[in-house]
């Protein structure tokens, strides 16, 4: 065992045998029962301080309906049980005193929701992270070094997900990852999602959900699990809203704006909001390559210097109207508009076997992209009864459309700084639109009390047409380069049911289910007289079985099978230059990927929760470089590679080291192990990762929380490519002002600007070094001001039939 893997085993028993001492601590414990004196498992109970209702602690009742909260202060609490078709329960004030022994709370009966109680404010706030049975959620507003973020840069801080220099998304070391909004696939490629992402202000989003394992409910896409951002919405009777300024400076500048609104009676839900996110960034990218050339080497040290900036509308709106205290019927309708520039410029210096009289390239890029994204939604729902038997239905429509300009021009000096070639100068214009069509429908039902069948329907219809120009400019005109210019259609049908069975047998649960997926594409290149099909049908089971182990503990054990189809822009063949020796296009060949995944899930006291995973996974897409030593190219592409392995493991534990600090460690250790041919050899890799993050919360006075979260990476492998160890840290504070209606917060991002990966790719005759530098440290400030009435009603929230498609659509 090398030594990197027994520092972190030995961390990991170390973790675990302080867990078992933390255990062993004062408890208050209660159960939940229903009006008919049944236990009631998954309750949600939260622990109040009776003086002004503010949260203390948290906690969800076990199979057997108890629930316990550890190590409570002196004072006097009341404690509250919330379930889906009941009313809330607030208890009458308790006392607990200093050195107490276990405190047997007793039952808390709950009645169902036709019963009226008196309301009661809730005014705390929801931790950092939180584990459920299923997910993990990352609540965005409760941490103050989330403000002045984008989405994407948000995600980097999740738990157990990476985002490399490529904006590549990883959870727990496995790329593959299915992003969603508001439960909806997005349908976007990885380059669309990108910048959806980097223009989505982190203080827009609710929360964030990470779902390792999903139920044959979801979509089968994303083969290493789901990541789903929750964005805010107002709610609350009569009319309210929320004011979001921001503004953050590393190198450049950032800044957001944001009006949310909402408008709710008895019989309407009217909302909207209208955003505008500018940012303004710089990335540095240094690659030196060794390429063979008869018995002897070129040396190539290139330094490229990028700058970018985008400036993004967003515009939502819609209505729900409550037809019966049953029927609800809801429209929606988003926008997304905006630009992004990039600019650079960069030299490359040759040494060794030269290709000409010229030792140095230099390099200028001028470019820009104009996107139009379009959503609408129809839905409907309908309620049978109060326990959870119900039909939804949503018939969906999005187009977006996007217009790619770019210019690349190489000069060619010697070593005494003369040019001495005619310069190659190339321009690109693509035009991109994609169509797509949804409609999906989703039915749950009780089976008497412990029992619940779904089933749902799905169809989408997705057109793609990529319209690629090439020209380069010959003679003092620009001419049409046949060998790259190209227009690529690509089409595809999916059809997909699903049935999911769960079930609670004495004190184990149990959760099955079975989605079929039908897949009928079509890709053509009428430029290059190409095209090709693919007709499939798979099938995707899911099993859940959990069981208590003990009387706070439970055990659980999963398995799924999921896809993860290329998206459309690797499917495109355009070419993006850095210079002529350097670029990156598509792979219109590639093919799906699939994946089947084992889990082991423990959690103890409902607090300390220890996850392992396995998956498997055949013809896997992964980004690779090819080189053409001849002409001293290499370039990006995207391939499948036979097969790959993950084993995982997660450990998370939170701590209060005392009662104004708090901190959650979370550790994830994983091995990638990748077996496939490659360019008439092998590659055979196998790599141990661990991944060490944690987040602490000051609580200071004046009402000032502070936070301060550390995270520390091991060397990693995603795919051919090495990336060295990477560490960084974040600190930021916040505190309500104007009477609790506004909220100010501070934070530095990347404190010590040590976000810098070392890439190194060795495979074949490739032999490349990459040093990206990106603007990760910014001070950022964010102001919120809330105002119309507070009393919350929650409001509806919609998954629509299109978001699983639009993940695929690109954004850069």
């Amino acid at each position: 065992m090398s030594k990197p893997t027994k520092t972190f085993f030995l961390s990991l028993l170390f973790l675990l045998g302080t867990i078992q001492m933390l255990s062993a601590q004062t408890l208050l414990k209660g159960r939940v029962l229903d009006e008919q004196q049944k236990p009631q498992p998954y309750a949600n109970v939260l622990l109040l301080k009776a003086q002004d209702s503010s949260l203390v602690k948290g906690a969800v009742t076990d199979d057997a309906g108890l629930f316990a909260f550890e190590a409570i202060a002196e004072g006097q609490y009341l404690i509250s049980g919330s379930m889906i078709g009941y009313a809330p329960h607030f208890s009458p004030s308790i006392q607990i005193k200093a050195g107490q022994p276990d405190y047997q709370f007793g039952d808390i009966l709950m009645q169902p929701a036709s019963v009226k109680l008196g309301e009661v404010t809730i005014k705390g706030q929801k931790p950092f992270i939180e584990l459920q049975q299923d997910k993990m959620i990352v609540n965005v507003d409760a941490s103050p070094v989330a403000a002045g973020n984008n989405a994407l840069e948000l995600l980097a801080k999740s738990p157990g997900v990476m985002v490399d220099h490529n904006s590549t998304i990883t959870l727990k070391g496995r790329s593959g990852v299915m992003v969603m909004i508001n439960g909806k696939q997005t349908y976007m490629s990885a380059e669309e999602v990108t910048r959806l992402l980097e223009n989505t202000p982190a203080t827009s989003i609710e929360a964030i959900e990470i779902i390792s394992n999903p139920s044959a409910k979801y979509d089968a896409a994303g083969t290493s699990g789901i990541i789903n951002i929750r964005m805010k919405k107002e709610k609350g009777l009569g009319t309210n809203g929320n004011l979001t300024l921001g503004a953050g400076y590393g190198e450049n500048p950032r800044g957001s704006a944001e009006l949310r609104m909402n408008n709710r009676s008895k019989k309407v839900n009217v909302f909207g909001s209208y955003g505008n996110f500018y940012n303004k960034r710089f990335q540095n990218i240094d690659i030196s390559r060794r390429i063979p050339f008869e018995n002897t080497f070129t040396e190539m040290n290139q330094y490229e210097r990028k700058i970018m900036w985008s400036d993004n509308n967003r515009i939502n709106a819609g209505a729900d109207w409550f037809l019966s205290p049953k029927t609800t019927l809801g429209v929606l309708a988003n926008a997304s508009i905006g630009e992004w520039v990039p600019q650079s410029s960069g030299r490359n210096l040759l040494s060794g076997a030269l290709p000409g009289d010229f030792n140095e390239v230099r390099s200028d890029n001028t470019g820009g992209d104009k996107w139009r994204d379009y959503t609408t939604n129809v839905n409907l729902k309908h309620a049978f009864d109060n326990k959870g038997h119900e039909l939804s239905f949503d018939a969906d429509y999005s187009t977006n459309s996007a217009d790619k300009l770019q210019t690349n021009t190489n000069r060619f000096f010697s070593t005494a700084g003369q040019e001495i070639d005619v310069p190659n100068i190339v321009r690109t214009d693509a035009a991109l639109q994609v169509d797509i069509l949804a409609f999906k429908m989703d039915y749950s039902r009780p089976l008497g009390e412990k029992s619940r069948i779904d089933a749902g329907w799905k169809s989408s219809f997705v057109d793609t047409d990529n319209d690629l120009l090439v020209e380069t400019f010959t003679e003092n005109v620009w001419q049409n380069d046949p060998r790259r210019s190209n227009r690529f259609m690509y089409s595809e049908n999916i059809h997909a049911g699903y049935l999911n069975f769960s079930s609670q047998i004495k004190k184990v649960s149990i959760q099955m289910g079975l989605r079929g997926e039908l897949t009928d594409a079509l890709g053509q290149s009428p430029t290059l007289s190409e095209s090709f099909t693919r007709n499939y049908f798979n099938l995707f089971p899911s099993l859940s079985i959990s069981h208590p182990l003990g009387k706070d503990n439970n055990l659980s054990y999963n398995y799924s099978r999921r896809i993860n189809r290329p998206s459309y822009d690797d499917l495109n063949p355009f070419v993006n230059f850095i210079d002529q020796y350097t670029f990156g296009k598509g792979n219109p060949y590639l093919k799906p990927e699939f994946t089947n995944t084992l889990g082991v899930n423990f959690s103890l006291k409902n607090k300390y929760v220890l996850s392992l995973n396995y998956s498997h996974t055949t013809d896997k897409i992964t980004q690779i470089l090819e080189q053409d030593d001849a002409l001293r190219q290499t370039y990006q592409t995207t391939a499948n590679l036979s097969t790959f392995k993950n084993y995982s493991a997660t450990v998370s534990a939170p701590f209060e080291l005392a009662k104004w600090w708090n901190t959650r460690v979370n550790v994830v250790g994983y091995i990638n192990d990748l077996d496939s041919p490659f360019n008439n050899g092998d590659i055979n890799r196998s790599q141990f990762t661990a991944q060490f993050m944690t987040m602490n919360t000051f609580s200071l006075p004046a009402k000032i929380k502070a936070e301060m979260t550390v995270f520390y990476q091991t060397k990693m492998l995603e795919g051919i490519f090495q990336i060295d160890p990477l560490w960084g840290m974040d600190i930021g504070a916040s505190m309500p002002i104007w009477k609790g209606k506004g909220n100010l917060k501070l934070n530095l991002s990347d404190v010590f600007f040590s976000r810098r990966p070392h890439i190194i790719v060795k495979q074949g005759t490739v032999d490349v070094v990459v040093d990206p530098t990106n603007e990760s440290r910014r001070l950022n400030a964010t102001l919120t001001y809330k105002f119309g009435k507070t009393d919350v009603k929650p409001s509806r929230r919609r998954s629509t039939a299109t978001e699983d498609e639009l993940e695929r659509v690109s954004r850069q």
